[in-house]
């Protein structure tokens, strides 16, 4: 019998194409949005230091999605080099009996969506606010049960959490 042999590099390709195609099957609970998929969006607000969150959890419920969008508003304040953020304001975007994004999608039901307005501070403010150290170090990943830490992301790791008051 003649037993078909492949070349190293096709089997390796052929390898590759077929985890990347498992990889695109799977999205992460927790991720950035796009087009009718959910996730997060942000922008930065009118005045500096000041951004806008946005979570849609299509799939997910309303808490999932608060949680995302807070969790979201620390990573944003770590990344652009601040360290506490105050809520300012907070909507919940929760759409009835349709669905977010392309509307050829066959989705119906609620879909959950919520919205928080930041400041962002260098300096502990006098008000009550979330260190995003301390929310990056202890909270875990949204739909996840890892934790991903200011020293995972390569960031001042000589920080250590502060408890907030």
């Amino acid at each position: 019998m003649n037993r078909l042999t492949l070349n190293p590099m096709i089997k390796m390709i052929l390898i590759g194409l077929i985890l990347l195609s498992g990889g695109c099957a799977s999205t992460s609970p927790y991720h950035q949005g796009g087009e009718g998929l959910g996730g997060y969006t942000d922008k930065a607000g009118d005045t500096p230091g000041s951004f806008q969150v946005d979570y849609v959890a299509e799939g997910r419920t309303l808490a999932f999605a608060k949680y995302a969008a807070y969790y979201r508003a620390a990573e944003l304040t770590y990344e652009t080099g601040f360290r506490y953020f105050i809520p300012l304001n907070a909507y919940d975007l929760t759409k009835k009996g349709k669905v977010w994004g392309d509307p050829k999608d066959k989705l119906n039901g609620d879909v959950p969506g919520v919205r928080i307005v930041i400041q962002c501070y260098n300096q502990k403010p006098a008000k009550p606010s979330y260190d995003a150290y301390q929310y990056l170090n202890t909270a875990k990943l949204p739909g996840s049960e890892l934790i991903y830490s200011v020293a995972q992301r390569k960031g001042d790791q000589s920080a250590q959490p502060t408890n907030i008051k």
